[in-house]
């Protein structure tokens, strides 16, 4: 089961790897640029109430994590972009992990036969 975690990891480093250093594109400009909600931490109502009319709109979690990445780096996209690719590796594992441990469970339990 490890070696899945390596295989699922390696593959998101070697796509996404490349664009670490890339510029910030897309809806970059208004959520994060423009977005004067993610310049301070404190209070915490402040990036936890993302400005309507932005694509951060109705996301805090996500304009939070813009916060910490300006807390951390400012706007080097360096650090918006490494979050973004953490978020989807994690993502991916828990998409593998799920089904597999259900399967196994399953299998252990006597529900599913590994003949089929």
């Amino acid at each position: 089961m490890r070696l899945h975690i390596v295989y699922i990891v390696l593959a998101g480093v070697l796509v996404y790897g490349n664009g670490l250093s890339g510029p910030l594109l897309f809806d970059d400009e208004t959520s994060i640029l423009n977005n004067t909600s993610i310049r301070q931490l404190t209070p915490l109502s402040g990036p936890l109430s993302p400005p309507r009319d932005t694509p951060v709109a109705g996301r805090p979690a996500v304009n939070l994590t813009f916060a910490l990445n300006y807390a951390i780096g400012g706007l080097d996209v360096t650090g918006y972009h490494v979050t973004n690719v953490v978020v989807h590796l994690l993502a991916a594992l828990v998409r593998w992990y799920t089904p597999a441990e259900a399967l196994a469970k399953a299998h252990a339990a006597g529900i599913i036969h590994r003949d089929l």
